[in-house]
């Protein structure tokens, strides 16, 4: 599969890092937000090279790996484990776990042949392996002329998050499906969709995304967003198109997307529910805004991301 170098053109002429791009999204922060309510685990969006910009944040994370980062040697051998999924881009989640027992996901953003990045997620322990001895990670790490404090690597590697094997499948599905949905944005060079971050925003468009989200639940125009930002239909129009690069339609109907996909997770409510809850005005108009961003039918992402149909035993989203 041919790999989508850092710089691709957007309809302006002027090149792009798509996967920087999204990383600094609103759709991609919002999920990343959510996704780390509902699992525990942090996630990021990487380039499609090899890359360690996730190991600086590790602490987040793992305290254990942010204290090996320090150490070069460690560093690039955790990279090693981390970019063994970037190096057969499938379109298939890559689950690798390292000598301390950590295990680690790298889930590839392709589309049409094109690797445009890699969401990176886990870092945590998981309930289908035997626990392991630190004396053996100590050893190892000797033996490898790591000169570390034992002692604070034991206390932090004893704070690895422990996730039954179900739940991180299921998380993992979750993610690969997000990835899917951003390389349909890129695609279709949505690059500057929610794509295109709030800096240096107009300030009538600031207060316009605050509206949308407040009142997203309720039937939206373009009028009503319009007039209460206090600006003419056109020219918030024209606005709004030129800083997102999609219509104001489109964008509401991505924010409505992924709340339906949160909610067809972590809850019980019936997909017509669902719909009208999000802020859809008829089922009609619900399936098919749904299936053209997910390529897939709501009950079909429910029943995939649902596995054998245990619920994940998270915390859930307020």
């Amino acid at each position: 599969m041919k790999a989508l170098e850092s710089e691709s053109m957007v309809s302006n002429g002027s090149p792009v890092n798509l996967s920087s791009t999204l990383a600094n999204s609103e759709v991609f922060l919002t999920f990343q937000s959510a996704y780390k309510n509902l699992t525990g685990m942090s996630l990021w969006l990487k380039s499609s090279s090899k890359d360690s910009s996730s190991c600086g944040k590790c602490e987040e994370a793992n305290p254990f790996c942010y204290l090996l980062s320090a150490h070069k040697k460690c560093c690039r051998e955790c990279l090693g484990y981390q970019t063994h999924g970037k190096q057969n881009p499938d379109r298939a989640a890559n689950t690798n776990r390292c000598f301390a027992g950590i295990s680690n996901t790298q889930i590839p953003i392709s589309r049409n042949e094109r690797t445009i990045g890699c969401l990176s997620t886990g870092f945590v322990s998981l309930d289908d392996q035997e626990p392991d001895n630190f004396q053996k990670i100590k050893r190892k790490l000797r033996d490898d002329g790591i000169d570390a404090d034992m002692p604070s690597l034991e206390k932090a590697w004893k704070q690895t998050q422990l996730i039954q094997k179900s739940d991180y499948d299921s998380s993992i599905q979750l993610a690969s499906t997000f990835a899917n949905h951003l390389a349909m944005m890129a695609e279709h060079e949505v690059p500057n969709l929610m794509l295109a971050t709030r800096s240096n925003c107009n300030p009538a468009l600031e207060r316009a995304i605050d509206y949308i989200k407040a009142h997203l639940q309720d039937p939206l125009s373009l009028d009503e967003v319009a007039n209460a930002v206090n600006i003419s239909r056109c020219y918030f129009s024209r606005l709004f198109k030129e800083k997102f690069g999609v219509s104001f339609t489109t964008y509401v109907s991505s924010l409505r997307v992924e709340q339906t996909k949160q909610l067809l997770i972590r809850s019980d409510l019936s997909i017509t529910e669902i719909a009208f809850k999000v802020g859809f005005q008829s089922m009609s108009q619900f399936n098919r805004t749904f299936k053209d961003f997910e390529q897939q039918t709501p009950s079909t992402f429910r029943k995939r991301t649902k596995g054998s149909g245990q619920r994940p035993r998270w915390t859930s989203v307020d």
